[in-house]
């Protein structure tokens, strides 16, 4: 197969038509109908349903149809990157972060980077941290800034910072200045799904469980649902700067966990340069090491 015909079985799969995907391709559908068939043929079975109006992909095009994607995104991701070098453009910086960080820290950053560096062009990706990891090995991303813990033995991994971790909440479900792990025991929770076990050992040790309303893997998802009364979420200090209402409260947890924000690439890859800058400008604002991290 080559990247012509998974740039025509995409289109197919994305309209769920051979008409309209020949008209998005400028193509008759004849032509495009052969190449079709010429990729089924290659991988030994069926890659569509086909009905009277519409097509659907069968379980074999559904994984075609996710590997397909990952590699038009890196040839259109290459293609990009060298033309803006050839423009004389300092290039482009493609980073991947978690959505605690995009509208906070990371935005920060990014700001002041961009302002020494004004001609790199960014390209961000927003998924939760593996997702990630995923976007790293196939890598359609350079640098990801994600949160600890994951197990990833082939990317290396750079310390920046480490944050608190707070309970947000509206302020009649937690009137008071502090969130103590006892008191929040006695709550409805709203808890990011990596760090579930260890929220609950921290429950335990305060004298039990508490009562998690809600799992989920997303910071704004959990603020956004804090927000309309559904609990109390458990984030990063960060997480915070994402609450709209007026009438909530952030406040730390004593005794709490630390969330580690880490940059990590693929090993024994070399950075493009632009992102090797940005990994580099991080590393100087964040010279130690933070210590009790998650």
């Amino acid at each position: 197969m080559d990247l012509k015909q998974l740039r025509y079985f995409a289109a197919v799969a994305e309209e769920g038509s051979i008409t309209a995907a020949a008209r998005r391709l400028y193509l008759s559908q004849p032509p495009l109908s052969m190449q079709l068939q010429a990729l089924e043929r290659e991988v030994g079975c069926s890659l569509f349903e086909r009905g009277r109006r519409h097509i659907t992909l069968t379980d074999a095009g559904r994984v075609l149809y996710g590997y397909a994607c990952s590699i038009l995104e890196t040839q259109q991701s290459a293609l990009d990157e060298i033309a803006a070098l050839r423009e004389g453009s300092g290039g482009v910086l493609r980073l991947g972060m978690v959505s605690s960080l995009s509208g906070t820290l990371a935005a920060d950053w990014l700001a002041e980077f961009c302002g020494e560096r004004k001609g790199v062009r960014l390209e961000i990706y927003e998924a939760n941290t593996y997702e990630l990891i995923q976007r790293l090995r196939r890598r359609s991303v350079h640098l990801a800034l994600v949160r600890q813990p994951f197990q990833a033995e082939d990317l290396l991994s750079h310390p920046l910072a480490g944050e608190a971790m707070v309970a947000v909440a509206r302020r009649e479900l937690l009137p008071r200045e502090d969130a103590s792990w006892a008191q929040l025991r006695t709550l409805p929770l709203i808890v990011y799904r990596r760090w579930e076990a260890l929220v609950r050992q921290k429950l335990d040790a305060a004298g039990g469980a508490g009562a998690f309303r809600c799992v989920c893997d997303d910071a704004r998802t959990a603020v956004s649902l804090a927000e309309r009364g559904l609990g109390v979420a458990v984030v990063p200090a960060s997480a915070a700067g994402l609450m709209r209402g007026g009438d909530m409260v952030s406040p730390a947890i004593p005794e709490g966990l630390l969330s580690q924000i880490v940059a990590t690439h693929p090993k024994n890859t070399p950075l493009p340069r632009p992102a090797q800058e940005f990994l580099d400008f991080l590393l100087r604002k964040y010279p130690e090491k933070p210590q009790n991290s998650l």
